[in-house]
């Protein structure tokens, strides 16, 4: 391998990307990392187009957990992410999320929140008139209850992966 040779390329930048490569040139200050991105704008990449949402409601158990890490990534991006003591505002914020269930979802629903609360995660269900009273612009008609999750939230996605 020649001086100027990557040891790893990540084809496509976008958080995912950039975030690889930060944690492995954190593992392994020496490699060498090269990211190679179709669109470096990011105009039409699908970072700047999310709406950073962020959450641990889900059915799967390698999502859940993957999103508590991000979560925990969150928590602490600033600090970590800081240039000369300036630190990225990815206005990170929990303010929950709500995913409302009608009868044919019912069971899927509580067997995630099931999943959800074994692994750690603040969800609960709420009935629908629990739903109304916490969150008065929603509306449950036809809906048995909702899935609420504390931890939930939102970020700027724009900003991480300027951070990164």
């Amino acid at each position: 391998m020649t001086d100027n040779a990557y040891d790893v390329i990540m084809v496509g930048g976008g958080v995912m990307g950039c975030a690889t490569a930060y944690y492995l040139k954190k593992a392994d200050a020496g490699l060498k990392v090269a990211i190679v991105e179709m669109d470096p704008t990011y105009e039409k990449a699908s970072t700047p187009l999310s709406d950073g949402n962020v959450r641990v409601q889900f059915n799967i158990k390698e999502n859940i957990q993957i999103s508590q890490y991000g979560l925990e990534v969150w928590e602490r991006f600033a600090k970590e992410m800081a240039v000369d003591g300036e630190e990225p505002d990815i206005a990170f914020r929990r303010q929950g999320n709500i995913f409302l269930v009608d009868e044919v979802g019912r069971e899927e629903a509580e067997e995630g929140l099931a999943l959800q609360k074994s692994l750690g995660c603040q969800v609960e269900w709420l009935t629908p008139d629990e739903v109304k009273q916490r969150h008065p612009l929603c509306d449950p008609a036809g809906c048995v209850g909702g899935t609420y999750g504390a931890q939930d939230g939102t970020l700027d996605p724009w900003a991480v992966l300027i951070g990164y």
